[in-house]
């Protein structure tokens, strides 16, 4: 869908929504939330590597949603 996700930032800010989603929502206390957000960190810096504060796709809040358009949009991305 490169007419919908323009960035490489785009795409991995959809797919750390869904891990969050998946994984993240069925924890039950704030110490495996910040170890979970720890690895996935760590994990997306060592295989693609650093961000600049600009572009980081670390910035919270990370939401995406479909009930507005035919394809998940960013949070950021809506009026």
């Amino acid at each position: 869908m490169p007419q919908v996700y323009k960035t490489p930032n785009q795409v991995l800010r959809l797919w750390m929504h869904e891990i969050k989603r998946v994984f993240e929502d069925r924890f039950i206390n704030n110490e495996d939330t910040t170890l979970f957000r720890t690895i996935l960190k760590d994990s997306i810096s060592k295989t693609i590597g650093d961000f600049n504060e600009k572009d980081t796709p670390f910035a919270e809040p990370i939401i995406f949603t479909g009930f507005m358009t035919e394809f998940y949009s960013s949070s950021d991305d809506m009026p």
